[in-house]
């Protein structure tokens, strides 16, 4: 029959079944011995699957008949004809050159799973919507604001006022300065950056997971609370000039 490595025949089969009986296609024994060290590898099942044939089912009708009790056939000029005890044409992708087929249903319930959406929304009873998208085998977050007013939103004489206000935020509020907001997130490891766009303003931190709560306290004190302290004001003007000034400066 078949066996390689870390799959051995009883996997190989098993996992010939499990392809037949829930997706309608045949694999041959060296995919199945793929997909079966791939699944005791491949801890997190989020991660998508991608199974590429190396030959036809019905060059291996032995181990394929074996496992699922259904004997896949070639036709002398090595294409497949039929399948005996299957009452459907076999819907298996033939390479009409004879070359390697690739199975894009032949997947595990691991990749089946990991299509289903796993963004959720909730909508508070303020009107303030937060998107979720769980990955529980990272260590890592990504958490942020996203503001629905960008340069858009700005009137005649004010333009540019939408940066200047994402600058600001981070210029010291009543209880962190300017200093502490930034060594606050990055005495963790962690980054601190916000962008303006057309529409929206978005203010964003990276972090370790532990560190989500300090991330977040951070993001709402400098969105609640900015002093717009009118130094700071004068000294973050120059700086707006300053990048105009470079991004006219800029070929093209």
């Amino acid at each position: 029959m078949f066996s390689a490595d870390r799959a051995d025949e009883e996997e190989t089969a098993a996992t010939i079944r499990t392809m037949l009986r829930e997706t309608g296609h045949f694999i041959d024994p060296h995919t199945a011995v793929g997909v079966a060290v791939a699944e005791k590898d491949t801890r997190d099942p989020s991660i998508p699957m991608v199974v590429l044939g190396t030959a036809h089912p019905a060059k291996f009708p032995d181990a394929v008949e074996a496992a699922c009790g259904v004997r896949p056939r070639v036709a002398s000029n090595g294409s497949p004809t039929s399948i005996n005890g299957r009452s459907e044409s076999p819907r298996l992708p033939v390479d009409p050159d004879g070359g390697r087929t690739s199975y894009p249903f032949c997947q595990s319930r691991r990749t089946r799973r990991s299509r289903r959406m796993s963004v959720e929304v909730t909508r508070l009873s303020t009107g303030l919507s937060i998107v979720t998208d769980a990955m529980p085998h990272l260590e890592t977050a990504s958490l942020g604001v996203w503001v629905g007013s960008g340069s858009r939103d700005e009137r005649p004489d004010e333009h540019g006022i939408s940066h200047l206000l994402e600058h600001m935020a981070f210029k010291g509020t009543s209880r962190r300065s300017a200093r502490q907001i930034a060594e606050e997130i990055e005495a963790v490891g962690g980054d601190l950056n916000a962008a303006t766009s057309i529409e929206t303003t978005a203010y964003y931190a990276r972090v370790l997971r532990a560190d989500v709560p300090l991330a977040l306290d951070v993001l709402s004190d400098i969105l609640a609370d900015p002093t717009f302290d009118p130094d700071e004001l004068r000294r973050e003007q120059n700086v707006i000039v300053q990048e105009i000034g470079a991004s006219e400066d800029t070929p093209g």
